[in-house]
């Protein structure tokens, strides 16, 4: 059984709201376990913000990967209250580990200042960090097995979710003299690498604005799709996903920000949660 004390889950509502808010859209007995997740999910992406050098995060995520191997064996895991509620979620939903490892391994990347290769290595990369989450949730939230259209509703939601999460960090991104645009996208938007480190160019470049313009372009693309998807989904799973529908309204406001590097402030809790009301009623993100 997933053990959480008040404290956690008030962690959670304050470290990933949305996905938090989310959550109360599930059964009782899946609510917990989504929230364990969340914790977890939240421990592996915050490790590139906390170090300074790349070998310091690898050494951290290493520490969570012991985690999950502990929790594969039955072993008594780490002391530490995620570990031993991921432990309770994982041993009580049969959730498979090769996907809280791909979770890892994609965390991994976010330690690479360089941009990705091309867009379908920052899909795949998405697919990892952010789908591998909602796949996990779905069974948690009684999905038996995950069929095709869970797949790819995954797949499409992590797409909305990622992107929108990379479009509003922005800032941090470039604090850490890093960038996720793919290299193609990259040169077009007008960044550059100085020294093998990249540079962006300045919030007002138009080429940059046409950069996230395309973004909000892929998001509303992966929506309709994640839609097409959830026709064949069980209410009941939906909670996993659900907050997607938050993401192209947020995605859009960067893109349409006067400085597009300041994070912008979400929306108010009462329109988030009329948002999520009607997502639920219409299962649509």
């Amino acid at each position: 059984m997933t053990t959480l004390t008040s404290a956690m889950i008030d962690d959670a509502a304050r470290l990933d709201p949305d996905r938090t808010l989310a959550t109360s859209f599930a059964r009782h007995e899946a609510r917990y376990g989504l929230i364990s997740l969340i914790l977890f999910n939240h421990e592996i992406a915050r490790v590139a913000d906390l170090v300074s050098e790349p070998g310091i995060g690898l050494i951290r995520l290493h520490w969570w990967r012991e985690v999950v191997d502990q929790i594969a064996t039955g072993a008594p895991v780490k002391r530490h209250p995620v570990a031993e509620a991921l432990a309770g979620t994982v041993r009580q939903h049969g959730l498979p580990i090769r996907l809280l490892d791909g979770m890892i391994n994609a965390r991994e990347r976010d330690l690479d200042a360089l941009p990705f290769a091309s867009d379908t290595a920052l899909g795949a990369w998405l697919d990892g960090a952010f789908g591998h989450l909602i796949r996990l949730s779905f069974l948690v939230c009684g999905a038996g097995t995950l069929t095709s259209a869970h797949e790819a509703a995954a797949g499409h939601a992590a797409a909305m979710i990622g992107r929108t999460v990379l479009l509003a960090s922005l800032g941090a991104w470039r604090s850490r003299n890093a960038c996720w645009l793919p290299m193609d996208q990259h040169q077009a938007a007008g960044a550059r690498l100085v020294d093998g480190a990249p540079v962006w160019p300045d919030g007002n470049d138009p080429r940059l604005r046409a950069a996230l313009q395309s973004q909000t372009t892929l998001i509303a693309t992966h929506r309709k799709a994640a839609n097409r998807a959830l026709t064949s989904i069980d209410a009941d799973h939906t909670p996993a996903l659900i907050h997607a529908t938050l993401a192209p309204g947020l995605a859009r406001k960067v893109a349409r920000a006067g400085d597009p590097f300041v994070t912008p402030d979400p929306a108010p809790l009462l329109a988030r949660q009329l948002k999520l009301v009607t997502a639920t009623a219409l299962k649509r993100v």
